[in-house]
């Protein structure tokens, strides 16, 4: 015959209590700490990644001239530009100018430009070529015109990583000569990678998706 214990019952009451009273704190630490964690990987996600409203971003207001229509460029067109690029027209390949021409009507636009807006930055636009010879010839053009940035026009017939890779090389001669010259990609509207753009602003500042050839060859729309 087992004899009533009350000493016993209140030993295992007060064991389950204190149990219980440690499950509870646990949980209790387990909540402050995911609290903590959240808060703590918003906060670092919210000040990597501001959110700038749209009305608040710098307005950029790019011109690009070709001097191929035998149109002159009026001083008062150079006012609102913040980035004025020379087109593929002027410079070559090989990093030297059509002609003799070329060269006078570029010192000529950039002499107006910086007498009627100082802060406009002065870019050249060149075709896209594999190798060490185009990223050298584009960074002595920069050098001896004292230039801002270039543009550099992708090719959609070639190979996607191998332009990315020729872009990122160019990216990081352009840092040696200055943090602060620029570098754009532009490509046609039936260009088929868009969709990786994030790659590529890793490593240019700006895309420029060429939109005036909206039809392709078999007359269908090519927009982005």
């Amino acid at each position: 015959m087992h004899s009533y214990s009350p000493l016993f019952d209140d030993v295992l009451y007060d064991f389950h209590i204190r149990r219980r009273k440690r499950k509870v704190r646990i949980a209790i630490c387990l909540v402050i700490f995911v609290f903590i964690f959240v808060f703590s990987t918003l906060a670092w996600y919210c000040h990597a990644h501001p959110k700038i409203p749209p009305d608040q971003c710098d307005k950029q207001l790019i011109g690009y001239y070709n001097g191929i229509e035998g149109r002159n460029i009026l001083e008062n067109q150079f006012h609102n530009l913040t980035h004025a690029v020379f087109t593929s027209e002027f410079v070559n390949e090989n990093g030297s100018f059509e002609n003799s021409h070329k060269e006078q009507e570029f010192l000529e636009c950039r002499k107006k430009l910086g007498e009627s807006n100082s802060t406009a930055k002065i870019m050249i636009a060149m075709g896209f070529n594999k190798g060490s010879c185009k990223i050298d010839c584009i960074t002595s053009f920069i050098e001896k015109y004292q230039v801002d940035g270039v543009e550099l026009h992708w090719n959609h017939n070639e190979h996607f990583l191998s332009q990315l890779e020729t872009t990122r090389n160019l990216k990081n001669r352009l840092k040696k000569i200055s943090n602060s010259k620029l570098l754009g990609v532009s490509a046609s509207s039936n260009w088929s990678r868009v969709t990786e753009l994030d790659q590529v602003l890793e490593v240019a500042d700006f895309v420029n998706i060429e939109l005036h050839d909206n039809l392709r060859s078999d007359n269908l729309h090519a927009g982005v």
